[in-house]
């Protein structure tokens, strides 16, 4: 097994002179001592692990050449009824607008909302569907709607610029994903 030396810094002696730092050096070398022992306290995993994982390595080789033209085709139509049932996600293509007064969002919508807008979440939307929402200036943006975070509400409020909001539909309210 080999062993690797344990974590050392030589601080600058200016730094270890000055009363604020010195404190902050002593807790960083404390935190980076604990986390090498916590993380094997200077044993070399990879080192003495290498016949292990060369064992390993060997056996599913043997496993795999092992492996039948017969056996193959079936896991191969297994798999094909596995792909069958699982749903196609389709990606969605977004469609911009700048907004800066009431607007009700659609489906697909990429509103960049202004000045105080007032969005409403489309109350009609089909499942699934998926509307994002920035704000675009700081002010204040009000999201009107069934929206569910940790729990249903009939509004949401951004005041911060850049705040972005992707919200699908769950067929009678907007989550926020």
């Amino acid at each position: 097994m080999a062993n690797v030396d344990p974590f050392v810094i030589r601080w600058p002696k200016k730094w270890e002179s000055d009363p604020e730092l010195r404190d902050v050096l002593r807790y960083l070398n404390r935190f980076l001592h604990d986390l090498w022992k916590r993380t094997g306290g200077g044993t070399d995993y990879i080192l003495t692990n290498t016949e292990n994982i060369t064992n390993i390595e060997t056996e599913l080789t043997s496993e795999l050449t092992s492996v039948s033209s017969g056996q193959l085709d079936e896991l191969s139509d297994t798999l094909e009824q596995i792909e069958d049932r699982i749903p196609i996600s389709i990606v969605k293509e977004f469609y911009a607008a700048k907004k800066s007064a009431a607007y009700t969002a659609v489906d697909s919508d990429y509103i960049e909302a202004n000045n105080r807008a007032i969005i409403t979440l489309d109350p009609n939307a089909d499942l699934n569907d998926q509307i994002i929402i920035a704000n675009g200036d700081g002010s204040k943006i009000t999201v009107m709607g069934n929206i569910k975070y940790t729990r249903l509400d009939s509004s949401l409020i951004s005041r911060a610029e850049g705040d972005s909001f992707h919200f699908q539909n769950f067929g009678g309210y907007w989550r926020i994903r």
